[in-house]
């Protein structure tokens, strides 16, 4: 299965969104492979915190971690994102996280007059 980096975002934001002090619960069905392989990924990449096992294989209770949140900072804005996604795919597409965040800061930087 290939890595959906518009689904790692989409994850991230709806992780975020649960803004009321509680863990985003993600109750995984059969159709939701992807999904769960997503989730499983960004905990692996400790952008996601497993809080707690919930007794059913099915459901991950997550929590952004520090690096969730900055890699999400990086890539939240629509517009910043449309415009990694550009530059990604004139180089081919796939990339990093590393990279894909070095790339939306290098735009976010370029569009605040921070650039050098």
């Amino acid at each position: 299965m290939k890595r959906d980096m518009d689904l790692v975002r989409k994850i991230l934001i709806d992780v975020e969104a649960k803004d009321d002090g509680r863990a985003k619960v993600y109750e995984f069905k059969s159709e939701t492979v992807e999904l769960r392989h997503h989730v499983n990924l960004l905990i692996k990449a400790e952008l996601l915190e497993q809080v707690s096992v919930i007794s059913s294989a099915d459901r991950k209770k997550v929590h952004l971690t520090w690096d969730g949140h900055d890699f999400l900072d990086a890539i939240k804005d629509q517009n910043i994102w449309n415009q990694t996604k550009t530059k990604l795919t004139d180089v081919g597409g796939a990339a990093s996280l590393e990279v894909v965040k070095a790339v939306a800061v290098s735009i976010m930087t370029s569009a605040l007059g921070l650039a050098g």
